[in-house]
């Protein structure tokens, strides 16, 4: 089988909108307050994930030598690192959907998968023999 239909090239995937951090701002609060807007080149999101962790590990190297502004340099890596976390999150979401899409068009098996496997629309898996 061509192997340009076994990996998806990434520079045409986008961003799901999967990807979030930060509380809710009420107590029992569902929604996140910041997530990753869909629709995004997903080259660019991992570039800036690569960006917010090269500031991440200054500001953290910082932090060890300036103990003065301990508090504020420590808020800062804590959301560039939950906006990292976000990006990450979101790009392996969209990198699972696209396997998933490309295996039920062509049937071919990701590494280690059973062959009796099949993956549902609801994300169910299901044997030949079984309902689910």
């Amino acid at each position: 089988m061509d192997k340009e239909l076994q990996t998806p090239s990434i520079r045409k995937l986008a961003t799901t909108g999967v990807g979030h951090f930060g509380e809710a701002g009420e107590e029992g609060g569902q929604d996140p307050l910041f997530r990753v807007v869909a629709g995004h080149s997903m080259v660019h999101a991992v570039e800036q994930a690569t960006v917010l962790m090269c500031a991440v590990h200054k500001i953290s190297d910082l932090a060890m030598a300036e103990t003065d502004h301990l508090p504020t340099l420590l808020t800062a890596v804590h959301y560039l690192s939950g906006m990292t976390k976000a990006l990450a999150q979101d790009v392996n979401h969209g990198l699972m959907v696209e396997r998933r899409v490309e295996y039920d068009r062509s049937g071919w098996r990701m590494p280690g998968e059973r062959p009796c496997v099949a993956w549902a629309t609801k994300g169910i898996h299901s044997s030949p023999g079984r309902s689910g």
